[in-house]
């Protein structure tokens, strides 16, 4: 298949932070995975390509066929196995929460709402926008951006919940990640030298613990890829915000758009771009 300019020019970038904004049918998962062949081939090179769904990074790895000093992961997934590997904190007391012990969670919801002014589910959307702002759950009580001081606090306290019935969220995972990476020196010098490309599909649903997470392990090279008008989880955190200021939160970069849409006919695109 024959790649357009633009294509081109973010299958052949190699080095230093890039922003690439796709579009739906713009042919960004072409892209990436000719990019990630390319890179594979150099040697010494070591790629980590994330993406928000199992389903997603399962789908790259097999467009791709490269398996050799390529790793394929979800946020969750890389977290995950970091801690594993690196840490004692899974070995211990504390277990993952699984999807179908979700329950658990709406009755420790329950619990706290009966002592705020809130009802459950907004103490569980309080909750899941804590987890994914960055700020370690001890200091939440003392306020958390986009949250009232009742939300911080009762977020607070389901955290508290969650960890004194032994268990640990998905969202626990990002926060160890990120607090074993600042508190050990040699952890974040390993992981640093270890991975020499980062890559991020659908980039506009990152939040900004992920945010954080990616500044400490990029190396000033890191490959976005998205489209800030399809982000799906602000709800639980998610800041577009994040790539359209890109390089806010990651210094120089490189700016490329990927502008053809393969789905649609050209009359229809000239149509939606006059909405």
């Amino acid at each position: 298949m024959s790649l357009t300019p633009s294509q081109t020019k973010a299958v052949e970038h190699s080095e230093g932070n890039c922003r690439v904004t796709a579009t739906a049918g713009s042919g960004k998962t072409t892209a990436l995975v000719t990019r990630c062949q390319r890179i594979a081939k150099v040697p010494g090179t070591r790629q980590l390509c994330l993406s928000f769904t199992k389903a997603a990074a399962k789908n790259m790895q097999e467009r791709a066929q490269v398996t050799n000093n390529v790793i394929y992961r979800t946020f969750h997934g890389m977290c995950f196995n970091f801690i594993k590997a690196h840490t004692k904190m899974l070995t211990g007391s504390q277990k993952l929460l699984t999807p179908k012990e979700s329950w658990m969670l709406d009755q420790w919801a329950e619990k706290v709402a009966s002592v705020v002014e809130l009802d459950a589910k907004e103490v569980a959307a309080a909750f899941s926008i804590a987890q994914s702002s960055g700020v370690m759950p001890e200091e939440w009580s003392k306020g958390v951006f986009g949250l009232t001081e009742e939300e911080a606090f009762s977020a607070s306290m389901l955290h508290k919940k969650v960890l004194a019935n032994g268990k640990w969220t998905f969202g626990d995972l990002q926060i160890e990640m990120l607090r074993a990476l600042r508190t050990n020196d040699k952890e974040r010098a390993n992981i640093n030298e270890m991975l020499t490309h980062i890559m991020v599909d659908e980039f506009q649903d990152t939040d900004l613990i992920q945010t954080k997470i990616l500044q400490t392990i990029s190396n000033d090279n890191l490959f976005a890829v998205g489209d800030p008008d399809q982000s799906l989880y602000s709800w639980r955190g998610a800041d577009p915000e994040i790539m359209q200021n890109f390089g806010k939160y990651f210094g120089d970069f490189s700016d490329i758009v990927l502008e053809t849409n393969f789905r649609s006919q050209q009359r229809i695109v000239a149509l939606a771009d006059t909405l």
